[in-house]
């Protein structure tokens, strides 16, 4: 199963979640009263995968700052469980604010854990199953004066890609794809929980990266879609190639068309759906794109 995180976490488009936020308590204290913070968090421009769906993911990391500006170092992160866009994040393991009422709380999160080291978190075991999310840091205000409405907005970090196997005029009617390797891209290696930057592999773009293998999808005149596990999430801003085996033949597909452009690239945050045409001669694909929430489209010649 895919690790992919939030579902509407987010499909191409990545359509941002419309819930209102729980407000942090507007509470006017005095002495040393601690002043709960209230925080929710939403994934924005995104419908995500296995591990979660809709505004719900486990193991999430928060990291938390406080001083009279954000110049600070993070402590070491904690884990919470998003259970939807508009519930307090912190139920269960309760932040307060710093008692000296200058002091500013700042918040900013992740996904997947990972190893944490030097502001940098190393992922490992990645096969383009699995959905990294960031939000930027936020200011949650002080004691006295806390933010209204505080939220943390995380992002997609890759791309999303899907696959839909149709049957053009004359393509015999009992074949199906078994594999689908995609070439041209990366996976992540790492990323700064400072500016949310990933460093991504450098072996996968020549030797691929396998969507599935010892699959069975029948290539039909109506397109057969992938199942949710069998989508790929990989570096953003790369042009793909495909390598397509049937139980008839093989296939490579080049020069995926995103929206009818020669030029346009894949994107952060948004979802493709590759729709592969099997002809009497060869295959074309054509694909479309939407942020990850809605679809978007591209195409390309396979032979």
């Amino acid at each position: 199963m895919k690790n992919l995180i939030l579902s509407m976490l987010a499909m191409a488009a990545m359509v941002s979640c419309t819930n209102e936020n729980d407000p942090i308590d507007e509470v006017n204290p005095t002495g040393n009263n601690k002043v709960e913070i209230k925080l929710t968090a939403g994934v924005l421009k995104a419908e995500t995968r296995a591990a979660v769906t809709g505004n719900n993911l486990e193991g999430v990391q928060i990291l938390r700052k406080d001083g009279k500006d954000d110049t600070g170092n993070w402590n070491t992160p904690f884990s919470v469980n998003i259970t939807d866009a508009t519930s307090n994040i912190f139920t269960g393991n309760a932040q307060y604010y710093s008692p000296n009422g200058e002091e500013h709380t700042y918040f900013a999160g992740y996904y997947p854990a990972g190893t944490l080291s030097s502001d940098v978190v190393t992922f490992t075991g990645m096969d383009g199953k699995t959905d990294i999310l960031y939000a930027a840091q936020m200011d949650a205000g002080t004691k006295g004066t806390p933010t209204p409405s505080a939220k943390l907005e995380f992002m997609h970090k890759l791309s999303l890609i899907k696959f839909t196997f149709k049957a053009g005029t004359g393509y015999p009617a009992d074949d199906a794809v078994t594999e689908v390797i995609v070439k041209g891209t990366e996976l992540p290696a790492s990323m700064n929980i400072s500016t949310g930057a990933i460093t991504f592999t450098t072996d996968k773009s020549t030797a691929g990266i396998s969507a599935f293998t010892g699959k069975n999808y029948s290539i039909t005149t109506d397109g057969t879609p992938t199942n949710s596990e069998d989508e790929l999430m990989v570096k953003p801003e790369t042009t793909l190639t495909l390598s397509i085996t049937t139980n008839k033949s093989t296939y490579t597909v080049q020069n995926i068309k995103i929206n009818n452009s020669d030029i346009e690239k894949i994107a952060e945050g948004k979802q493709y759906n590759i729709v592969i045409t099997f002809n009497a001669a060869d295959a074309s694909a054509t694909a479309s794109i939407a942020p990850w929430g809605q679809i978007i489209n591209g195409a390309g010649d396979a032979q």
